[in-house]
């Protein structure tokens, strides 16, 4: 208890070796014991079978597992226990990526907005890898618009006046992170990367401004 008290741990596992896991004490297991007329001594006095599944488990399969039992070991391939994972990581980790799913949705907006009237369909068809399903702007994916873009043909068209391969560059980036989040990767958005997307939704917002004070100017 010392232990987790001076350290802040809600749960703590138990094992003589990182692949021979006895169980698990956590606060809840300790109150238990005391509800039950008990005055543990001893971590097997309070100690809660350990629910341990692989790193490789996908993360909606694990959330009701998490939630149900406050939290879970991680094992690798060697049946070595290499992490935890609890309810208040969870809730931490789908906050940030409610924050990077939000942002990437803004951006995606963005750049549909930023090719609307731009391109013909069969131009943005062929961004989309030849799909006959597109017939604009909002049929097109995310690596279609970027792939649109890496062009420096179709990047004269926007008339941004920013470099094309940096900003393709981080539109790359914006795309790896939103593979991660649209398939619930247990590797959430770090701090740089939820800066970087705050800055580039930004600079969206800003050019918007500007297109739309040009616009009320020219009417």
């Amino acid at each position: 208890m010392t232990l987790m008290q001076m350290h802040d741990y809600s749960q703590l596992p138990v094992w003589s070796t990182p692949t021979s896991v006895k169980g698990i004490v956590t606060w809840k297991s300790i109150g238990r014991a005391h509800a039950h007329g008990a005055s543990p001594s001893r971590v097997r006095e309070c100690m809660d079978h350990a629910h341990i599944i692989p790193v490789h488990t996908p993360l909606m399969e694990a959330v009701d597992i998490i939630y149900k039992h406050d939290c879970v070991l991680v094992e690798n391939a060697d049946r070595k226990i290499t992490g935890i994972v609890t309810a208040s990581d969870l809730a931490l980790m789908f906050k940030q990526l409610a924050h990077a799913f939000l942002l990437i949705g803004e951006i995606e907006q963005h750049l549909r907005n930023l090719v609307r009237g731009k391109f013909t369909v069969e131009e943005l068809a062929d961004a989309a890898g030849g799909n006959g399903g597109v017939h604009g702007p909002a049929d097109l994916c995310f690596g279609g618009i970027l792939r649109l873009l890496q062009g420096k043909q179709a990047w004269q068209k926007l008339d941004l006046g920013v470099d094309r391969v940096v900003f393709t560059g981080r539109l790359d980036a914006i795309r790896n992170i939103r593979n991660r989040v649209m398939h619930f990767s247990l590797e959430a958005p770090d701090a740089s990367e939820i800066e970087g997307l705050e800055k580039t939704a930004g600079f969206f917002r800003r050019l918007a401004r500007i297109r739309r004070a040009a616009s009320a100017e020219a009417n």
